[in-house]
């Protein structure tokens, strides 16, 4: 039976990847510095440090665009509400009624984290929030995930994870968790590991109406 439900941030609760890419890619452009990738791809679940060596192959130079990216980050804020996932507040609902537990694990900054849950107003739907920045290891290494068994007091078998990305879809299988993929609609990455890929939270809803509460 299942008891929790653990939630990827970006991607999955907020279409939150492509833009912050776009404002990443605008960021260099304004500057007239050509970035080392350019593939959205390549930036899905990883760390802001890991971010950052993708973007820049120089350290030296990695960390003076990093402090001009601080300045640009604070003149270009981001408004999450604008990006919650069609259906993410009623899905959470239907969990909340029927005692299911939430729990958020995701693989960027703290201060990231309560932006968003602040600014779509769905904090109190989750029962522990966890950061990827704040476990030894983060995704793919699954760290987080078990930290959330652990902090949680669950088991695995009583556990989903939904994940977007190849790297937390990894992350929760090495954690021995069931995860479910959110397809993403405007680009494409790898969810072959996932064990069910689904396409909106709406559909889903209904799926785990029909299957569980029904």
């Amino acid at each position: 039976m299942i008891k929790a439900f653990i939630f990827d941030m970006d991607g999955v609760l907020v279409n939150s990847e492509e833009m912050y890419f776009y404002r990443r890619m605008e960021f260099f452009n304004k500057i007239h510095v050509i970035p080392d990738s350019k593939q959205i791809s390549d930036y899905l679940e990883c760390s802001n440090e890991r971010v950052w060596e993708l973007l820049v192959n120089d350290p030296i130079r990695r960390e003076q665009l990093k402090q001009q990216y601080f300045d640009y980050q604070k003149q270009h804020p981001i408004n999450y509400k604008n990006y919650i996932n069609d259906g993410v507040e009623q899905f959470l609902k239907t969990l909340q009624k029927h005692h299911i537990t939430m729990i958020l694990a995701s693989a960027g900054a703290r201060t990231d984290i309560v932006g968003m849950l602040n600014d779509c107003k769905i904090k109190h739907y989750f029962n522990l929030i966890l950061s990827g920045e704040e476990v030894k290891h983060n995704k793919p290494v699954p760290d987080i995930y078990l930290e959330a068994l652990d902090k949680s007091g669950l088991d695995k078998q009583e556990c989903i994870v939904i994940e977007d990305s190849k790297y937390g879809i990894q992350a929760a299988k090495k954690a021995g968790i069931e995860t479910w993929a959110l397809k993403p609609q405007n680009y494409t990455v790898d969810q072959s590991q996932a064990n069910y890929v689904f396409k909106s939270f709406i559909k889903l809803n209904q799926k785990i109406i029909n299957e569980n509460f029904e």
